[in-house]
């Protein structure tokens, strides 16, 4: 969500099967395409999110820097979307950095409070940094590494 010039989606392209790269802007899709021509397994969709949703469900889904530019209602509503495409054993990874923002109502920690809060959703990992907050959250009961590997 939010895929910006494709720099992390092209990383993620290298151990996927299929990515669906989305953003508000045509310009950074262009670029994005541009830097990656031949990553076939990348389909970049001009998409205004939450109102204008991917279709199919999805085993990961990366909300990286864009929590933020939603209000706190919009941010609700993409977050019932997230769940709803979430399958049962994927993964949503939040990334947001933690500064102000002037002008935006949310902060990277209200975005990931939000989210912690959510009833649908366990944090699986959490890193914080000085300036970022890196978390992973799973759909209930959301198991640890150890746990779906079987070693714990």
């Amino acid at each position: 969500m939010g895929c910006s010039i494709g720099v992390l989606t092209g990383e993620l392209a290298e151990r996927a099967d299929q990515v669906v790269a989305t953003d508000v802007s045509p310009l950074a899709l262009e670029r994005a395409a541009e830097r990656l021509p031949d990553a076939s397994a990348i389909s970049w969709e001009h998409r205004r999110l939450p109102q204008e949703w991917p279709e199919g469900a999805f085993d990961l889904i990366v909300v990286s820097e864009v929590g933020y530019y939603f209000g706190p209602a919009e941010l609700d509503e993409f977050m019932r979307r997230c769940l709803g495409s979430l399958t049962d054993d994927g993964a949503l990874l939040a990334c947001h950095w933690l500064g102000t923002i002037e002008g935006w109502q949310l902060t990277g920690d209200d975005v990931h409070a939000r989210l912690r809060a959510e009833r649908g959703l366990e944090t699986v990992v959490q890193h914080r940094e000085r300036d970022f907050l890196l978390e992973v959250f799973a759909k209930p009961p959301a198991l640890s590494v150890a746990q779906r590997e079987g070693l714990a």
